[in-house]
């Protein structure tokens, strides 16, 4: 007798795996993503928004549009490693480089009326931000309950600085300027649970959104000025350089809403 339940249960899981791996459409086609599938994910929002606004006679309903999917603004994607199992990623390395440029009178001595000098002013930063976890999924219909857990780490930076054509000593007495500011440094460690649902509309294209729990750790460094100024007693430039703010840290464990918008999934 108990030979025969574990006969009987063997069939029925595996009748129940075979339901799900060959749902498909009334064409025949696959619905649900299959082993070695990858998936790209975009917002939800902006179509929503879209067709929302021609129902309630907005002017501002703007043509939909791919949008990252979460607010770091970071690629989303997902490797099918088996029918119930997804390693999925986020990835972002941002860098900036602007650079503006001023003409300004020129004051040294003998300059020729309405010559002009150079001020220059540079901005850099940086912003990256990583994750990688683990996510299944259960059920045997479009409807798919997706969990997991994924870590992930971020950076960002800034500096400005300005070079100017004109010399301290060709300005009033007493002048101080900017040389260089450097924005306050982040970095952000963390892991998070994570629960939600995926609805498959189509085969392999589906809606769905996600919630998240976890600790998480942000680090802020002190950001930092320098000024110059003119001694003309002793005919010296000096820059002083000190903090305007100081660091910060910040540890906490409380539920996320970054990665809970609604998300727009392609798998192929």
């Amino acid at each position: 007798m108990k030979k025969h339940l574990i006969i009987i249960l063997s069939i029925f899981s595996l009748s129940a795996q075979a339901q799900q791996q060959v749902l498909k459409n009334k064409r025949g086609i696959m619905i649900l993503p299959q082993r070695g599938n990858y998936c790209i994910g975009i917002s939800a929002n902006p179509f929503f928004t879209y067709f929302g606004n021609m129902f309630n006679n907005s002017t501002a309903s703007n043509s939909p549009s791919f949008t990252f999917a979460n607010s770091e603004q970071t690629i989303f994607g997902k490797y099918m490693k088996t029918n119930t199992m997804a390693y999925r990623a986020n990835f972002r390395i941002g860098i900036s480089n602007t650079n503006n440029v001023y003409n300004v009178l020129d004051l040294s001595p003998g300059a020729a009326q309405n010559a002009t000098v150079s001020d220059v002013f540079k901005h850099r930063s940086k912003n990256i931000g990583l994750s990688f976890g683990v996510e299944k999924r259960k059920g045997s219909t479009r409807m798919q309950g997706i969990y997991g857990v994924e870590g992930f780490v971020g950076f960002s930076s800034g500096k400005d600085k300005y070079t100017y054509g004109n010399k301290l000593e060709n300005l009033d007495t007493g002048f101080r300027r900017l040389t260089e500011f450097s924005l306050s440094n982040s970095f952000s460690v963390g892991l998070r649970g994570f629960v939600g649902v995926e609805y498959f509309i189509a085969p392999n294209f589906s809606i769905g959104g996600e919630l998240g729990y976890g600790p998480n750790f942000t680090f802020n460094s002190a950001p930092k000025q320098s000024i110059e100024q003119y001694d003309f007693a002793t005919g010296t430039a000096t820059t002083e350089t000190k903090e305007v703010n100081p660091k910060t840290q910040n540890i906490s464990l409380d539920t996320d809403n970054t990665k809970g918008i609604v998300k727009l999934l392609f798998y192929f």
